[in-house]
């Protein structure tokens, strides 16, 4: 954590448990980053409402919907029937589907760093 602190992250993106994001908010807030914390509802739940206060004004979470029209949601079947993955939960497997979308365009847009 140290080493992150160190480097003034512009953003902290979070993939993990609600456990852990309230570690590292609590890590966060101890060294007192500035560094906005990007996550997923999903994926912490209600571990968003034991975020530190000043971790959780600078805390943006993703909230799943459903996708945003037809060529989307054209696209989402299409990659679930190359890769051969079952449709099991399309609610779901379709937040999964956007949010790797999302990180993929964070992850090219913040170059080589």
């Amino acid at each position: 954590m140290l080493k992150l602190s160190d480097k003034k992250a512009d953003y902290v993106l979070f993939f993990g448990d609600a456990g852990s994001i309230a570690a590292l908010a609590t890590e966060m807030d101890r060294l007192k980053m500035k560094a906005p914390l990007l996550s997923s509802v999903v994926m912490i739940g209600r571990g968003a409402f034991a975020l530190p206060a000043s971790v959780a004004a600078q805390t943006f979470l993703a909230y799943p919907s459903a996708l945003p029209n037809q060529s989307d949601f054209a696209e989402f079947i299409s990659v679930m029937q190359k890769s051969g993955a079952p449709l099991r939960s399309p609610a779901f497997q379709s937040v999964a589907f956007a949010s790797t979308k999302v990180f993929y365009e964070a992850v090219k847009l913040s170059g080589r760093q």
